[in-house]
């Protein structure tokens, strides 16, 4: 069976002729070399691709962080700057404390509910606009 087989393929040779099968063999392998080149670029663009949005993303949720931290140090240095005033005017700390807790809230309402209010130590009191008292 094995010389009908290796029969067979002398005689498909020899009527495609030796040139065809080298040529198609040659053909093939260049398709299969072309395919894997493509496919190895293909997969560094799209990591190059996506390590570059992954910077990006990286970039602008750290710009949006900063934002954030800024408005929120401006908002303490402010209510700050009027809670001194208010100190340097000997404003009762019940009205320090209501000036706090009207703050907090319409922060809250600008920021978001998961913002933790305005508070303090003044003139030896813990006042927090938020209402919380601790233990």
């Amino acid at each position: 069976m094995d010389m009908e087989k290796r029969g067979s393929f002398r005689e498909i040779v020899r009527s495609i002729g030796a040139r065809s099968v080298i040529a198609t063999t040659l053909v093939f392998l260049f398709t299969v070399a072309a395919t894997c080149v493509g496919g190895y670029r293909f997969y560094q663009a799209t990591k190059e691709g996506i390590y570059l949005q992954g910077r990006v993303n990286a970039v602008q949720s750290a710009k949006a962080f900063d934002g954030h931290l800024l408005v929120c140090k401006n908002i303490v240095k402010l209510a700050g700057h009027v809670v001194d005033e208010m100190i340097r005017e000997g404003k009762p700390n019940r009205e320090i404390l209501d000036y706090l807790t009207a703050e907090s809230l319409s922060i809250k309402k600008a920021i978001g509910k998961d913002y933790t209010g305005l508070y303090g130590w003044i003139n030896g009191e813990y006042c927090d606009g938020d209402g919380w008292v601790p233990d």
